[in-house]
């Protein structure tokens, strides 16, 4: 976030970022005030979180800055409005306030947020998806070979040649890609006179 008041102001929530000389990644920056080249108003690694019972927000203190700058950012949810940071005030002298307003100061509202918003990938349910046929088809073959088949032991795995000869065939399968099919891998065939 960027604002402009009597400085302009730089903030980042999630990760240091540069500005100038004294807001860079090294200084662990969390807020910058854009003047003589940058100076931190708080680091990422020295914040602590409040909770206002009154109004019932939740206010981040970044510490440690510049001159021991620190800027308190109180999170107003609104759901209506884009997220934005508005400067406040800074009282007393290199204490500064800021209000962030928005759908991500609501818990849960913004994707990937803590506590929910985070959806599930769809690799993730594809592979869910798989597993759960692959076990449905296994327990489905074994109770019809069973019962409708009379099948007994090893024979009541369905398509039971293919599942017990696919680890050599994974291997041969291996074998020929490192090999790439020269022969002498597990070479036999008989040559041709």
């Amino acid at each position: 976030f960027k604002i402009h008041a009597d400085f302009s102001y730089s903030y980042n929530p999630c990760l240091p970022f540069e500005f100038g000389n004294d807001c860079n990644v090294k200084n662990d920056v969390a807020v910058c005030q854009q003047a003589k080249g940058g100076l931190s108003c708080g680091k990422q690694s020295n914040v602590t979180f409040n909770y206002d019972p009154g109004t019932g927000n939740i206010s981040i203190v970044y510490k440690g800055g510049s001159d021991d700058r620190l800027s308190s950012i109180e999170l107003v949810c609104n759901d209506v409005v884009n997220t934005t940071l508005h400067f406040v005030k800074e009282a007393p002298r290199y204490h500064y306030q800021f209000k962030l307003i928005g759908p991500c100061c609501c818990p849960g509202v913004c994707k990937g947020s803590i506590g929910g918003g985070r959806s599930i990938s769809i690799g993730s349910i594809l592979v869910i998806l798989f597993f759960c046929l692959l076990v449905a088809y296994f327990v489905a073959g074994v109770l019809i070979m069973k019962f409708k088949i009379g099948a007994a032991g090893k024979e009541m795995v369905p398509n039971s040649s293919f599942w017990f000869a696919l680890p050599g065939l994974i291997k041969d399968g291996i074998l020929f890609a490192f090999t790439c099919g020269r022969k002498g891998a597990t070479d036999n065939y008989a040559t041709l006179q």
